[in-house]
């Protein structure tokens, strides 16, 4: 008998979808509104769309338009998954396979940019993300021995959501972050995965079937949609087999199979109160986060030195900017404190060779236990000779600039540069082939 090891089917899943540990979000359907009203189901045999003979990307556009084009609906789902793992050099699994099931509900009113999702899944913790106009509310309740600890947090961003507010729940094919309009696409996130090319089966009841692989480090999935005559999906299911080439299962034997299947339900109309995320008065708070503009990323909440590297470093594009204010409490356990604040820019490539290749800075106030910790950790590194200390002159101020590098995992190298400006601290991480030099010469305010 070779080696044995243990782990948890949520990983083993996780490592197998995205090649990499993937926290499952639970999920379970929320008592319904009592203020929605029911619509009768459709008596109408198979819609002319679904009739027509459509090709994979015309079936899989089409599918994607519906669920835009949809009113008012509330759609239940549930997933049931099954997996195994073989060590290597093992002979048999290391047990059976290992079901879960998770159940989520979905309210959707896109004409009206919102949406409501909350999952439930089989540990006990519930998940509800809340989408309305500009703001996403979320929040996530643990099952502890004898309590259950919430946390909260908000985003507020620029713009309402175009198309949907909150893309409808694919689970675990394709993340927590993502949705079904992803389920095709997951190769973009990971550039190591190739889908092959997709084939359509029509049914006689005016049903479509959509099937194709993809193969993503070393583990093959087969993914088949069933679809509705209306092109809404109904079921999907996956089988994947195979031998991670990386991470932490590498080289152990994987097998599992995922089903979610969907239910519609159309009403009338949806109520306020369905889209207002009730938060306990004593929550764990994560905090609020700001987006901002990407020509000019500037906070009002932020009273003090604002600085960024332009719109682009090289080839390097600003992605993402956001003002993040927390209000963690260090007693429970997150790492964070109260009026931690922070404003967090990241820059990418578009032909980026590794999902994790990026510029991230990080710009924060001159108080605070980061900021303290930081100055703390910098030195150190120069005292064991790792790091150099510098005093120039950046962004047109007198600077004490401590620079080095990290081990960063998967891409082993990170060039890391800490600025202690007059009026801010400015942390900038280079996870990509870029020389740290045109990376400072970049740094100037916020004008």
């Amino acid at each position: 008998m070779g080696p044995r090891i243990s782990i948890k089917t949520t990983v083993v899943v996780g490592m197998l979808l995205l090649g990499a540990g993937l926290a499952l979000w639970g999920c379970g359907a929320e008592p319904g509104s009592t203020t929605s009203e029911a619509v009768p189901a459709s008596t109408t045999v198979a819609s002319t769309k679904a009739s027509a003979v459509l090709s994979f990307e015309e079936a899989w556009a089409a599918s994607l338009a519906e669920l835009e084009a949809l009113g008012p609906t509330r759609v239940t789902m549930t997933e049931t998954i099954a997996g195994q793992v073989q060590a290597p050099g093992a002979t048999s699994p290391e047990a059976g396979p290992a079901q879960q099931t998770t159940q989520a509900e979905q309210l959707l009113d896109f004409a009206r940019e919102r949406a409501r999702l909350t999952v439930h899944d089989s540990d006990g913790s519930i998940t509800t993300t809340v989408v309305n106009g500009r703001e996403r509310t979320s929040t996530r309740s643990d099952s502890l021995t004898s309590a259950r600890l919430v946390s909260a947090s908000r985003y507020v961003s620029l713009e309402a959501p175009e198309g949907l507010a909150i893309p409808l729940w694919a689970g675990n094919a394709v993340g927590p972050t993502q949705g079904y309009p992803d389920l095709l696409t997951v190769a973009s996130i990971d550039p190591g995965s190739q889908p092959s090319e997709g084939t359509v089966e029509k049914i006689k009841d005016g049903s479509t079937k959509l099937s194709w692989e993809r193969t993503t480090k070393g583990v093959t999935s087969a993914v088949k949609v069933a679809l509705n005559p209306d092109l809404l999906p109904t079921r999907i299911e996956m089988k994947s087999q195979g031998t991670p080439t990386e991470g932490e299962l590498q080289g152990a034997r994987l097998e599992y199979s995922l089903i979610i299947e969907y239910r519609y339900e159309k009403v009338a109309s949806l109520a306020d109160s369905d889209f207002v995320l009730d938060v306990p008065a004593d929550a764990y708070r994560e905090g609020v986060t700001y987006e901002l503009s990407l020509p000019r990323p500037w906070s009002e909440q932020a009273d003090w030195g604002q600085y960024w590297l332009g719109q682009a470093v090289g080839q390097w594009k600003l992605i993402r900017a956001e003002y993040a204010l927390h209000g963690d409490s260090p007693e429970l356990g997150s790492g964070a404190e109260p009026r931690d604040e922070g404003v967090f820019l990241i820059y990418e490539r578009p032909d980026k060779a590794s999902p994790n290749e990026n510029i991230q800075m990080i710009v924060r106030p001159l108080e605070g236990r980061y900021f303290e910790d930081s100055r703390k950790f910098a030195e150190q590194r120069v005292a064991s000779g790792d790091w150099v200390r510098q005093e120039k002159t950046l962004a047109g101020q007198p600077a004490t600039l401590y620079s080095g590098s990290l081990e960063g995992g998967a891409d082993s190298h990170i060039d890391s540069i800490y600025v202690f400006l007059p009026d801010a601290f400015v942390n900038i991480q280079v996870s990509a082939p870029v020389d740290p030099l045109l990376v400072l010469e970049a740094l100037s305010p916020v004008e």
